[in-house]
C-alpha cells in the first residue's frame, strides 16, 4: 500500500511541477488545489520531496 502511495504521489504531482513552484509561499490547500488533490495528500508529496530531494526543497522547513 505504501508503495501504490508513493506511485500516486509522484503520478499526481509530478517533481517537474513542484519544481516551477519553488519559491512560491503557498500553503497546503492552495498546492492541493493546484494539483487537484487533497490536501493530505498534497503535504504526503511534499514530505516525500523533503526526504528524496532534501537540498531542493530545503526552504520548505526553514533554514538547516
Amino acid at each position: 500500500e505504501k508503495q501504490a502511495d508513493v506511485f500516486a504521489a509522484f503520478l499526481l504531482m509530478p517533481e517537474s511541477k513542484l519544481e516551477k513552484l519553488i519559491g512560491k509561499e503557498l500553503t497546503i490547500f492552495e498546492l492541493a488545489e493546484k494539483f487537484e488533490v487533497l490536501p493530505y495528500f498534497a503535504k504526503f508529496r511534499i514530505g516525500l520531496a523533503k526526504h528524496y530531494s532534501p537540498k531542493k526543497y530545503a526552504f520548505l522547513w526553514g533554514n538547516q
